[in-house]
């Protein structure tokens, strides 16, 4: 199926076209009006010529010369008034996307607290708008798969639905709205704690609530990381998209591979590439950092991480572009959100970009798959895609009643598929951001490259089971 580029978030105006055409118009203006000045100095003397009463060769070669001059000059002038038209449609459509996507989330942002609101009353009144979306969201999947079907199926397929995806991004992207309802502040004072003002019931500050009280309760655990270093190849440079993705480690121990190229003036520079959630609790990639990336706390998988590029001896300096599959990408998100690397781009895929925001102009590419449940998780706020150096590459994987499983659209073999089709892409805004990203690593070489495995180290030691990927 085919991928869908955006850079802007609510109208899909390709503003970056047009500002390439706002560039070739500014430059065909300025030939023209050089060509106009020549043929001002090519057609002064023969407008000294004095009119006769029978016009002869000479005569008509200088008048039809006159004539191209001011014609010339004509379409000079219409291709400036053109290119200022361009100009101001160019930013009148960045205006309004900016605007209706400023509108659609304070529009999210009271939805959710007035839902937080009505629940505290009672309980159970939204119950009925959820069975709206639920039920003919079942039933669409129990059609879709089959009478045959095992409930792993059944439920992705639910989970893949894309109104239930809607579903998911609305509530994840609005939970600390939801939870100022719950509590009954008033909207203005709401608005004044959440990350609008000073951040107490914010995003980050509900998700660490929701980690402190799971890790109390025993669900969720922590504790310190140990990393082992094994030593690989040294690899070409990644060239493309979908060499990025296709070096994501999976299926393995490993969780962190780094790359090391040096450039023709021996400057190192790096590719961290960082795995998805695991199922064991024996190491880092888990769900206790799931929740404490989401919330700015001390996550081990970051953590494991940061531990793994000091001992690969990456510097402050030294250009770093940042690739992540599903938790790796939030990991990546929070590696480049913390300021302490030289990022030089970061391209995710299936992760909940959302829930990250990444410095102004900083390249980003996000690979994100239409019934990806995990992508959803991720709400919206985080990442402004009206921002010009992040672009989101999205398409439908799931078929009607190809089955798949809980996670049918969080594949990693279809995310380097779908890395390969962006790859493909000619689309300009794409092609711009692709090449900041790739393009400090063309004619560089290898010079190291590493695989880590990080553990959780109990009172007896670190524990060996890294769990199955996802």
């Amino acid at each position: 199926m085919t991928i869908e580029i955006s850079g802007g978030a609510v109208i899909a105006v390709a503003t970056a076209s047009m500002d390439a055409a706002f560039a070739d118009c500014t430059a065909v203006v300025a030939a023209l009006r050089a060509v106009a000045l020549d043929a001002d100095e090519l057609t002064r003397p023969l407008s000294a010529i004095r009119p006769r009463t029978t016009v002869d060769a000479e005569q008509q070669a200088a008048i039809e010369a006159r004539l191209a001059r001011h014609r010339l000059v004509l379409a000079t002038d219409r291709l400036e008034a053109a290119r200022g038209a361009l100009r101001t449609a160019t930013d009148l459509y960045t205006a309004l996307e900016q605007a209706l996507a400023g509108a659609r989330s304070a529009g999210g942002r009271v939805a959710a607290h007035t839902m937080g609101a009505a629940t505290a009353v009672a309980p159970f009144s939204l119950l009925p708008a959820a069975a709206l979306v639920l039920v003919p969201a079942v039933l669409r999947a129990a059609e879709s798969v089959g009478a045959d079907a095992s409930a792993q199926d059944l439920l992705g397929a639910v989970l893949a639905d894309a109104a239930v995806i809607d579903l998911i991004r609305t509530v994840s992207g609005s939970l600390d709205e939801f939870t100022q309802g719950a509590l009954l502040l008033p909207l203005p004072i709401a608005a004044l704690a959440g990350d609008g003002g000073s951040g107490v019931l914010g995003r980050e500050a509900v998700a660490g609530m929701l980690l402190a009280a799971l890790t109390t309760a025993g669900v969720l655990g922590g504790g310190a990381v140990a990393i082992d270093r094994r030593p690989r190849e040294s690899p070409r440079p990644p060239a493309s998209l979908e060499d990025l993705v296709e070096r994501v480690p999976h299926g393995g121990d490993e969780q962190i591979v780094i790359e090391r190229y040096a450039d023709g003036d021996g400057r190192v520079h790096a590719v961290v590439y960082v795995g998805g959630t695991r199922d064991s609790q024996a190491q880092p990639w888990d769900m206790t950092s799931n929740v404490a990336a989401v919330a700015g706390a001390d996550a081990g998988s970051v953590r494991a991480t940061e531990a793994a590029m000091r001992e690969a001896g990456i510097g402050r300096d030294d250009p770093v572009v940042f690739v992540g599959y599903s938790q790796g990408g939030l990991v990546a998100g929070r590696l480049v959100e913390s300021g302490e690397w030289n990022t030089a781009g970061l391209v995710t895929a299936g992760s909940p970009g959302g829930a990250t925001p990444v410095p102004h102009g900083v390249p980003v590419v996000a690979l994100e798959h239409d019934e990806d449940v995990i992508v959803a998780l991720g709400g919206t706020d985080g990442r402004s895609t009206a921002e010009q150096h992040t672009v989101v590459v999205s398409r439908s994987v799931v078929d009607g009643g190809s089955g798949g499983g809980m996670l049918a659209g969080h594949g990693l073999g279809d995310y380097r598929e779908t890395a390969a089709q962006a790859d493909s892409s000619s689309d300009p805004a794409l092609a711009m951001v692709r090449a900041e990203v790739l393009g400090g690593l063309a004619g560089t070489r290898g010079v190291g490259a590493d695989g880590w495995t990080a553990t959780r180290v109990s009172a007896d030691g670190p524990r060996a089971d890294a769990g199955s990927n996802r």
